[in-house]
Formats: structure tokens, sequence, C-alpha cells
């Protein structure tokens, strides 16, 4: 494995029986999942060498260790399993244009995305299919 290079992005996640980290490597376009004790995976093995993260900006991990990128040169979010299987992406250009940093709130079951392309904070409920975009905040 590559080593990492630039870093953005970090998580902290607990599902499953072990607790493990998950980084945003920006110059390997590609996010990792790390144990206390060594790396699990890399999006890069999980997706045949295809550049699915151009920019792996931020991380944060959602529901059942589901993991949330912000990707702003592909101007969304995208979703990985606890296994770093692609699940489904969140947005495009219409509706984020440089999303930097994300965070999770269980409470809501929501995503609160901080879009530095127009300067917004987007809310997205993520009970519709990872993305219904039910409130922006200015």
């Amino acid at each position: 494995a590559r080593p990492v290079s630039i870093t953005t992005g970090l998580a902290y996640d607990t599902y499953g029986s072990n607790p493990y980290f998950i980084v945003a490597d920006i110059n390997n376009c590609c996010i990792r999942k790390f144990s206390l004790h060594t790396e699990m995976w890399s999006s890069k093995q999980m997706e045949n060498q295809q550049k699915i993260l151009k920019h792996p900006f931020a991380v944060t991990t959602i529901t059942k260790g589901i993991t949330a990128v912000a990707d702003p040169k592909n101007h969304r979010v995208s979703f990985f399993s606890p296994k770093g299987t692609l699940l489904s992406h969140l947005g495009d250009e219409t509706t984020l244009s440089n999303p930097r940093s994300i965070a999770y709130c269980d409470k809501k079951q929501c995503l609160v995305v901080l879009d530095d392309g127009d300067k917004k904070i987007k809310i997205f409920f993520l009970q519709d299919v990872y993305g219904k975009l039910y409130e922006t905040i200015v």
C-alpha cells in the first residue's frame, strides 16, 4: 500500500467489534480505514483503480458504519460501506458546488454539508436514498 500522503479529514467510529479511523488522502485520491494497529482497506483497492474520488476532503461516519466523504472536485458526497464498497453519491454540480466539510446528526438522521462554492451550509435528510435537500442555511 502507498503511504498516506496529504490528509484532510479524519473520522473515528466504533461500529462493529473494533473501533477504527477513516482518513481522507487527497494526493492518492482515496479514503483509508485503519484499525488501531493496521490499515484495513483503501477505497482505491475497492474501486478497481477507477477514480471514484477526485479530491476527498472531509470524512464522517453515519449509521451502521457507513462512511460519508466530501469530494469537492466531483461536486458530491460519496457513501462507502464498512467494507469499503461504494454505495451511492449525494449531489452534483447543481446541488453541491464545492463540499468542504461534513458532519452527521444522528438524532435527525441528516448530513450537514459546508459548501464552500456557494458559501452555504446545506442539510440533507438521509432517509430518502441518501439525500433529499430539506434546508439551506446561509
